[in-house]
């Protein structure tokens, strides 16, 4: 009778289910859902465990699997033309209401789904996690459904869900959350900026762009705009102090591609020309933009300098220059 244990079949580890789970997806799927692969499937399930207050432990192979299809169903329905964050949240329990019990439970994982889809690495550790996604996940239920009146203290209109996560990680506190308002105040104040540009009134339309800062104070958008006009009014220390200031906010390669562009204009400007090259060629670490090579073109035939000189460390010029060589960084890491 002992001899048949032998061929029993041996349970899984957590390991090998999530490897399971993950590769219940097809190919295209887990490149686009996980770019991170099954380390990113792995955060992802110990995550969403916990906000469904489930055990890992008593969960098989599919009870894996059921949390990340949870996962890849709501960015499948988040992306769908006119799709709308309550209506995909209520569908979501329905869905799954054997891990989503809660109509909160459901909302909370919606957002970490958000969360991480934007950061990969973002994962529920703690209770500081945990109260920090409850938080966002009730002021994202305010934005879909807000109050009447005034706007309140600590109430803002974000540019969307990373900006909202970046000012709650950085200056949230624990007496409240943040909300996220549904109103345009921000957007108005942004494009009568931008009209003022159009007609040439520079400094009006950094004043324009400073009152969206205090609907939105992240407002990258605002604060790109904000040293485009100070490029125009020959300011070149204004222009390079507002980039600056909003160092803490660049966590998108996007973003960190057209701060050191904005530098490496700036920089030329000032005939700083290797700098500017530094600027230039570190900027491709995050994007590549076609005006970035013809940009430097015009500087490498200007100075004389070998591309290669530069390209093989840009990081010396910036450096040398005293430009902050910044990196790509996780919302977890704020």
């Amino acid at each position: 009778m002992r001899m048949f244990g032998l061929f029993r079949k041996r349970e899984m580890d957590h390991s090998q289910k999530v490897e399971a789970a993950y590769r219940r997806c097809n190919a295209d799927e887990r490149k686009g859902f996980f770019p991170e692969g099954v380390h990113q499937a792995d955060i992802i399930i110990r995550s969403l465990a916990k906000i469904y207050g489930v055990s890992l432990d008593e969960l098989d192979e599919n009870g894996y699997c059921e949390i990340l299809t949870s996962y890849t169903e709501a960015i499948i329905r988040k992306a769908l033309p006119g799709s709308d964050d309550e209506v995909i949240v209520r569908g979501f329990q329905v869905r799954h209401g054997s891990l989503a019990r809660t109509i909160e439970m459901a909302r909370r994982a919606f957002t970490y789904t958000m969360l991480n889809r934007m950061d990969h690495s973002f994962a529920i550790e703690s209770e500081e996690d945990m109260l920090f996604l409850c938080k966002a996940a009730q002021s994202e239920h305010e934005k879909t459904s807000p109050k009447q009146g005034s706007m309140f203290v600590g109430e803002y209109c974000f540019e969307g869900p990373l900006e909202h996560a970046i000012y709650g990680k950085l200056y949230g506190t624990d007496d409240g959350f943040i909300c996220w308002n549904s109103g345009n105040q921000y957007r108005e104040q942004y494009r009568k900026g931008f009209q003022l540009v159009e007609e040439g009134k520079y400094e009006e339309a950094i004043e324009a762009y400073r009152a969206s800062l205090e609907f939105n104070p992240i407002g990258i958008s605002a604060r790109f705009e904000i040293c485009e006009c100070f490029i125009r009014l020959k300011d070149f220390y204004s222009a390079k102090e507002t980039l600056y200031a909003m160092t803490p906010y660049l966590l998108e390669p996007k973003h960190l591609a057209k701060f050191y562009r904005r530098l490496g204009y700036i920089e030329v400007e000032q005939g700083n020309d290797l700098c500017a090259a530094g600027c230039f060629v570190y900027s491709k670490n995050f994007e590549q933009n076609p005006g970035t090579e013809q940009e430097l073109q015009n500087i490498f035939a200007k100075t004389g300098v070998q591309p290669s000189q530069i390209v093989g460390d840009p990081t010396i010029y910036l450096e040398r220059y005293h430009i902050p060589v910044l990196k790509e960084r996780k919302l977890s890491e704020l």
